[in-house]
């Protein structure tokens, strides 16, 4: 991978390609995009250099965006369906690149159109369709399989988020070798300034914050829990999100946890916030993660982590996480059970979080890619 280094900003026209999201909530990759463009915007270099952002949105999305990003902004018709998408993507939005003379079109959400500018660049937040390619919808595998090596062959760069999924991406996809540059992502939530205190009363709990995809590995969450109860502790289960295929429900019902979790589904920042303050631990047990920002907002908020030892879960994490085998729910159990167990350790991880996430920031994240988008447009410059 691609190491870091500082190059003088060429004058460029640089085409952001947002054409996958749409109007409803964003995805991880549809927020890390927004955040990548809105954080640039206000970096202090960005005011000075000779860069010229162009924007391609769908219709009826630039909701989304600060009014100084709205100023970028160029609207297509609103794209109904996946195929109509890819259609415009691959065929209508490189000839709209070039009538506007971009230089460099970059797509952050997996997949490229195969022309359209001098230099193409895309971001891979992961290979979850090859890594854990049973957990993944037949359409969605499919769709992935047949244009993310197209992409990773056409690009001149390619983005990803943790040196993990950066490994990944370079040994399922070789003609991706020698492209790829790490840019980490960082928590939509400024880390707390002061530790807050441990709760104190009620039953203690443990919080998933997710969208619940089989990488989440929820229901051998549910059933940790089952183990610790029959252990006789005095522990619930918390989870924010939504439980796309009732694998939830499922789990509660298999494992008769009905007393003993909540689903609070889709809740604000505010109560997201509150909610993992006083929990007594944030769980991220996934089997496969390109950079899991749910653990590196645990950091932020100030809440103890148990995470996965898999994918870039340990990476983000470093140490101030317990680490578990997300397919042993013992192990989770286990790690649960420690918490409990040691009133120390939750203060330790606390304060090691809180150490952690301070080398991750979006202002880090949106220099990285402007260097390396500057580093590509010098090399074609040559």
């Amino acid at each position: 991978m691609t190491p870091e280094s500082k190059n003088e900003i060429m004058t460029a026209i640089i085409g952001f390609n947002h054409l996958f999201i749409d109007s409803g909530s964003l995805t991880g990759p549809g927020y890390y995009a927004i955040q990548l463009l809105e954080t640039a915007l206000r970096l202090p270099e960005i005011t000075r250099s000779p860069f010229t952002f162009k924007v391609f949105v769908q219709h009826g999305t630039t909701h989304h965006y600060s009014t100084a990003a709205k100023a970028h902004l160029i609207e297509v018709p609103a794209l109904s369906g996946r195929v109509s998408r890819v259609l415009w993507e691959q065929f209508k939005l490189p000839l709209l690149a070039k009538r506007e003379k971009v230089d460099l079109l970059f797509s952050p959400g997996f997949v490229s159109p195969a022309f359209g500018a001098p230099i193409l660049a895309t971001t891979i937040h992961d290979m979850y369709y090859r890594a854990v390619p049973d957990l993944v919808e037949r359409y969605q595998r499919h769709y992935w399989r047949a244009m993310i090596p197209l992409t990773s062959r056409v690009c001149d760069l390619i983005l990803t988020v943790s040196e993990s999924s950066g490994r990944d991406i370079e040994h399922f996809l070789p003609a991706a070798r020698g492209k790829v540059v790490v840019t980490p992502l960082a928590s939509r939530f400024a880390p707390i300034e002061v530790l807050p205190p441990r709760p104190i009363g009620g039953t203690p709990y443990m919080l998933m914050i997710a969208n619940l995809t089989p990488n989440k590995n929820v229901t051998r969450v549910v059933e940790a829990l089952a183990l610790l109860r029959h252990e006789g502790r005095n522990v619930d289960f918390v989870h924010i999100g939504v439980d796309l295929r009732d694998e939830l429900a499922q789990a509660i019902a298999t494992f008769g946890m009905q007393n003993h979790v909540r689903m609070l589904g889709k809740v604000d920042d505010a109560t997201l916030v509150d909610t993992a303050v006083n929990s007594l631990c944030v769980v991220v047990p996934s089997l496969y993660e390109g950079f899991g920002m749910p653990a590196i907002e645990a950091h932020a908020l100030g809440a103890p982590l148990v995470c996965s030892n898999r994918s870039a879960l340990p990476e983000v994490a470093g140490d101030a996480a317990l680490l578990v085998d997300p397919e042993s729910p013992k192990s989770i159990a286990a790690a649960i059970a420690k918490l409990m167990d040691d009133p120390e350790l939750p203060m330790t991880l606390q304060r090691k979080g809180l150490e952690n996430v301070r080398n991750f920031s979006w202002d880090r994240t949106a220099s990285l890619t402007l260097a390396a988008f500057t580093r590509q447009l010098n090399r074609k410059r040559k």
